[in-house]
């Protein structure tokens, strides 16, 4: 059954990957009938999205950025060949401010145990955390469409993308009080502080309800 939250249900997006992408993000891949992950993308350095996220805890906005080994294979490296870079243990420090920043969020008992497990695992490729992250997150936003992955751009679809507009939408956040409503956050901001009515915002976001 399609989601609700599908305005173009013919039409199929390719996407890039993106670490516990923004809450704008995944309202514009909701708008699609088909979602495609292209990690066949051109490596470049000042695309921060594959390895960097923002959450908002109790000091204010903080960058949650995943440390990466410079990529072999210079211009011809794609995202998928982005190594994950261990020498720290970036997992635990992560972790650490997802908990402090939402432990006492409404919904971050419900969802915990699935994110921490995930920051417990040990994966060579940033993708494969993007890609783990995003099948978490997904569902509880309500985004019930089919999804794929592309490593090879031969095998990107050749349709055309419609715009889509995404209106601002404030919602609950546990620390609003101390630091006013923050746009921009990585969506487990969304999914710890509204959970199971995250997908209200997102049809808010597109203009649905």
């Amino acid at each position: 059954m399609m989601s609700p939250l599908v305005k173009f249900p013919e039409s199929t997006v390719a996407a890039g990957v993106a670490y516990c992408g923004s809450v704008e993000y995944y309202a514009r891949l909701a708008a699609f009938g088909k979602i495609v992950f292209d990690i066949s993308r051109p490596f470049n350095r000042h695309d921060h999205e594959p390895r960097r996220c923002e959450i908002v805890g109790p000091s204010g906005r903080q960058t949650l950025s995943v440390p990466t080994h410079k990529p072999a294979g210079g211009k011809k490296a794609s995202v998928a060949d982005l190594k994950v870079d261990f020498i720290l243990d970036w997992r635990r420090v992560h972790w650490g401010a997802i908990f402090s920043a939402y432990g006492r969020s409404p919904f971050f008992e419900y969802y915990a145990d699935r994110f921490r497990d995930v920051y417990e695992r040990h994966f060579d490729r940033l993708v494969d955390y993007d890609l783990a992250l995003d099948a978490l997150i997904r569902p509880i936003l309500g985004i019930k469409t089919e999804v794929g992955v592309v490593a090879d751009r031969a095998e990107l679809p050749n349709n055309d993308i419609p715009d889509v507009t995404v209106k601002p939408v404030e919602y609950y956040q546990v620390w609003a009080q101390r630091h006013g409503f923050q746009a921009g956050l990585s969506a487990i901001d969304l999914v710890f502080n509204m959970g199971p009515e995250s997908p209200l915002i997102l049809a808010k976001m597109l203009e649905l309800g």
